[in-house]
């Protein structure tokens, strides 16, 4: 009777193993055909880079897939990305920039093999929106949370901001996936969720921001702006930073990282540009100044792509002010040259009518390196105090969505593509 009720046993066992199996594969051909719907749904056809005006500014990186894609909108500016840059400027009271690295295929493990391809140094605060792709996969539990872990631990090796895990939003806020399969990728999605969670209270610096739905609107349409700013809203509050918050940065200057940025955005030795001309004269009158220009730095040269009041064409970095800019990765403000140890023995500075004030902003690619900066300059010495850095950040910012357009329309990076992930 015993030897019978094992043979039950284990042919229950296998009848459920195999039933599971077939529900499996039926449910991955449903959500196959369901996913097909999304060809029509709108997406961002911008750079996923949102600037807020405001003085001491963080830099934020959101990087994943699911809500941070943006789908149901045309521009980031009303995305996830453009919600919570707004969202946590207020709570911050301070300007910010969030930068995305967004593919909406994008796993926690294809993350997590693009570690080192990421500069997670440079950011305040990172985001990340995983897990919809592996849900959608029916990967086992186990393995997104060996996933997970593998990326969390090593983001934070790189750096020394804080992560923030954003859950999976419910079924109801993925219309494209009502119907059949629903109730098995409402059970996942609370599954994984459950994990990160779990996974999120065990690791000092990462914290976990569950999504809520989006109430009726979701069976209107796919998404509007008002629901990424419902979300972004909440993720903001749920960070629990606020104005007393001071970031913990780790932004090293790697050399040759940055001098590739230079190389693969081509802009050395190339004609002017009037877009960019524009803004150096426009950023010589603001502040008053007798020369402004846009520098980039490669090798030994500081190049002037763009240059208003000053006879030279390019410098050696050794007598650069933007290679200290550059190397700080913020505003840099010298009232008198002349009575900084910095520049002894400068040529541009203690020459008859040399550079006594400066103030510049450094400039970052579209893969976000730094590769250069917008600054002002003058003769004649001024207090420090009186620059308004806020207002010279968003001139850099003109200067920086030039390059973004640039990069953009540029044959040799595809529309659909991010830097720094490979799936």
């Amino acid at each position: 009777m015993i030897v019978q009720h094992n043979r039950g046993a284990a042919r229950c066992v296998g009848d459920s193993r195999v039933l599971r199996s077939f529900e499996r594969v039926v449910l991955r051909g449903w959500v196959a055909w369901k996913a097909t719907e999304l060809e029509g749904v709108p997406r961002p056809i911008d750079e996923p880079v949102v600037s807020i005006h405001g003085l001491d500014p963080v830099e934020c990186l959101i990087v994943g897939a699911g809500p941070a894609s943006g789908w149901g909108v045309a521009s980031h500016q009303i995305s996830l990305v453009g919600g919570l840059a707004r969202a946590l400027s207020r709570r911050l009271e301070r300007g910010l920039t969030m930068r995305g690295i967004i593919d909406p295929a994008v796993t926690a493990s294809a993350v997590a093999g693009s570690l080192d391809d990421i500069r997670w140094d440079q950011a305040d605060a990172i985001f990340l929106t995983l897990g919809m792709n592996e849900v959608l996969a029916f990967r086992s539990a186990a393995q997104w949370r060996r996933d997970l872990s593998s990326l969390l631990h090593g983001i934070l090796d790189r750096a020394d901001a804080p992560v923030f895990v954003i859950g999976m939003p419910p079924v109801e806020a993925l219309p494209t996936f009502a119907g059949l399969g629903a109730p098995a990728i409402s059970r996942r999605i609370r599954r994984l969720n459950d994990l990160s969670r779990q996974l999120c209270e065990s690791i000092s610096r990462v914290g976990f921001i569950p999504l809520a739905s989006p109430g009726e609107e979701a069976a209107e349409r796919y998404r509007s702006g008002a629901t990424y700013t419902l979300w972004a809203d909440a993720i903001a509050e749920a960070t629990g930073l606020g104005p007393e918050w001071t970031p913990q940065r780790r932004r090293v200057l790697d050399e040759g990282r940055r001098a590739a940025s230079v190389e693969k955005l081509g802009i050395l030795d190339t004609p002017p540009e009037e877009q960019f001309d524009q803004v150096v004269r426009l950023a010589a009158r603001v502040f008053d100044t007798a020369a402004a220009g846009f520098t980039v730095l490669h090798g030994a040269r500081q190049w002037f792509k763009a240059i208003s009041g000053f006879p030279v064409q390019e410098m050696h970095r050794d007598h650069s002010f933007c290679e200290f800019t550059v190397r700080q990765g913020g505003p840099l403000v010298v009232g008198d040259a002349r009575a900084d140890a910095r520049f002894d023995g400068n040529p541009f500075v203690h020459s008859d009518g040399g550079v006594r004030f400066y103030a510049g902003y450094p400039l970052r690619a579209p893969d976000g390196e730094y590769i250069g900066a917008l600054c002002v300059f003058d003769s004649k010495p001024r207090r420090a105090e009186d620059v308004d850095v806020a207002t010279l950040r968003d001139l850099a910012l003109m200067i920086e969505a030039g390059l973004e357009a640039a990069h953009f329309r540029s044959p040799r990076q595809p529309a659909s593509s991010q830097p720094g992930l490979r799936g």
